[in-house]
């Protein structure tokens, strides 16, 4: 019992505190980019190629693309292509109308073959994949195309951010959020991030392996593909996608659950990634996703282990714990008792475990495979 509850603590210990103490002192101290983009030789601009997988996307793809029109990079090196996957509504009907657009009608068959259909269309030498609603900011495709440059970067991914629907300006998303872009970064600084941002990312065409049918998590495996050669993902914060904070907490929890689902096909779609001589992040990646999928069921162990043991300090960390978790229960119960912060941490380190456990039952039962799931 007690050998049980120490691996499991140590391995949660290590999992949210050790490692990112651990990836962001390797990255002060063994940074793989003492300079940066503006230190590269001069290269003539490339031509790209814009991506957007689309379904019934017609209330915000004028929008979009009058955005992607205002970016800073020429205009006569940029094309934009979307792909409307079955689309129901005028989605189809306004693409064919804007000469600024290739469109790519395909037969209803998910989000990753449309994106394999948008780049199999694509003229130019370098993708930027991005979703039909977030916008974004008028220097992000020329920061994503700049670190390009270094032949050893494979994938860009930007920086999303959220805005208050209310007042239009960056939300404050809380701790957890800035504790996470902290990571990336510093795995970035060091070497590669472990994926990319799903709303705003950047690579060679001819780096892009098209993506399997049902794939849920096509800012997962496209990068892994670039990075199993060997090449690096790295993290630019001067290109940023803005996209509007989910305020409706079923919605939420179902993009979460559905998220880790998505991870937990990775792992079993791509078992190299976890041989450590295909997987050049394999640390990374066992230490910041497939750590995270696994905890829920150390904390578990951790709880009924603790009071199983009697033993006065195993039986107080046993009460801390039902103290915690009650907290988070009362949280999710009382949204308006999350503005407090221990409850409000609690209750969202619940919800994160919670849809690790849920995804993989989607995953095992089937139900994450839907075609289009916003």
């Amino acid at each position: 019992m007690k050998t049980a509850f120490w691996i499991s603590f140590l391995f949660t210990l290590y999992v949210y505190l050790l490692y990112p103490i651990a990836i962001w002192c390797l990255a002060k101290m063994r940074p793989r980019e003492p300079g940066g983009p503006h230190d590269l030789p001069a290269s003539p601009r490339a031509r790209v190629s814009v991506c957007i997988a689309a379904r019934n996307e017609a209330a915000c793809l004028a929008h979009k693309i009058d955005n992607l029109c205002a970016q800073d990079y020429p205009q006569e090196l940029l094309e934009i292509i979307v792909a409307s996957d079955g689309s129901t509504d005028q989605t189809l009907e306004l693409l064919r109308a804007d000469v600024r657009v290739t469109a790519v009608d395909c037969a209803p068959r998910g989000k990753a073959a449309a994106i394999n259909s948008a780049v199999a269309a694509a003229t130019g030498s370098i993708l930027v994949l991005t979703d039909a609603r977030q916008c974004l900011n008028r220097g992000a495709i020329s920061a994503l195309v700049d670190r390009l440059r270094d032949p050893t970067v494979g994938i860009v991914s930007g920086e999303l951010i959220h805005l208050d629907p209310a007042s239009n300006v960056e939300a404050n998303i809380g701790l957890y959020w800035r504790y996470e872009k902290r990571i990336r970064r510093a795995e970035s600084e060091h070497f590669s991030t472990v994926g990319a941002t799903g709303a705003l990312y950047a690579m060679r065409k001819a780096d892009f392996v098209p993506l399997p049918l049902g794939t849920i998590l096509d800012d997962f495996d496209a990068p892994m593909a670039v990075i199993k050669t060997g090449k690096r993902a790295v993290f630019e914060s001067d290109a940023r996608a803005y996209d509007i904070l989910e305020t409706n907490v079923a919605n939420e929890r179902r993009r979460k659950t559905r998220t880790l689902a998505g991870n937990w096909q990775s792992l079993i779609r791509n078992p190299w990634l976890l041989n450590p001589a295909s997987n050049p992040v394999w640390w990374q990646y066992l230490s910041h996703k497939l750590g995270r999928l696994l905890v829920p069921f150390a904390l578990i162990i951790m709880l009924a282990t603790a009071c199983n043991v009697a033993s006065i300090p195993y039986q107080l960390f046993a009460l801390m714990q039902v103290t915690f978790w009650g907290g988070a229960l009362i949280g999710l119960a009382f949204p308006a008792m999350q503005r407090f912060r221990p409850i409000g941490l609690a209750s969202m380190f619940l919800e994160l475990n919670a849809a690790a456990v849920l995804g993989l039952l989607s995953f095992s039962f089937g139900r994450s495979g839907r075609l289009w799931n916003r």
